[in-house]
């Protein structure tokens, strides 16, 4: 009798809204078509339970949304910003440093990769002016990036230049 494989499974946070917690469907469909469980986290609140559902996760997807409140990382919001509920902003910065301090695998998607920024200590650019040129009559444009590190950017991708599209008010900022 052979030894039956556990499946990863990935931590997937949800958004709060109108007293709910959800996540849209792709998010779980990607993690399931790429073979691991797909485990939708609700809002909670605190550092214990973040800690034991990272305990539980084999690692962590933050999706994207809407813009984590300036005073995360000790600003003043922009006159422009479109915050996450305080409760969702709160809950997703306890599990992205649970996840960090477990060495847990993260992906940040959009908003979730400003997140794990603001998770580490840095800062956000918090409106960016040109943010209208990704966008072009609802569809989205490609613009050049450089992938510079990440071990696994580089196994997938390669060094140098490559290619994405993007819809984003916001940005990581480099300088913190």
């Amino acid at each position: 009798m052979s030894a039956v494989k556990k499946r990863v499974v990935i931590g997937i946070n949800s958004d709060f809204r109108s007293g709910a917690c959800s996540v849209g469907y792709n998010y779980v469909r990607c993690v399931a078509k790429a073979g691991a469980v797909p485990a939708v986290i609700p809002c909670l609140h605190g550092a214990r339970p973040a800690a034991e559902y990272m305990r539980l996760a084999d690692g962590l997807l933050l999706i994207g949304g809407g813009d984590y409140p300036a005073g995360l990382y000790g600003e003043h919001p922009h006159a422009r910003a479109d915050e996450v509920h305080p409760r969702r902003a709160g809950w997703d910065l306890c599990l992205a440093r649970a996840a960090l301090a477990c060495r847990k695998p993260l992906l940040g998607i959009c908003g979730g990769h400003q997140l794990i920024h603001i998770a580490m200590g840095g800062r956000i650019i918090q409106h960016l002016e040109d943010a209208a040129c990704h966008r072009k009559e609802g569809m989205y444009l490609e613009h050049s990036i450089i992938i510079s590190g990440g071990k696994i950017l580089r196994q997938l991708f390669g060094k140098g230049k490559g290619a994405v599209n993007s819809n984003h008010p916001q940005a990581v900022d480099p300088r913190a």
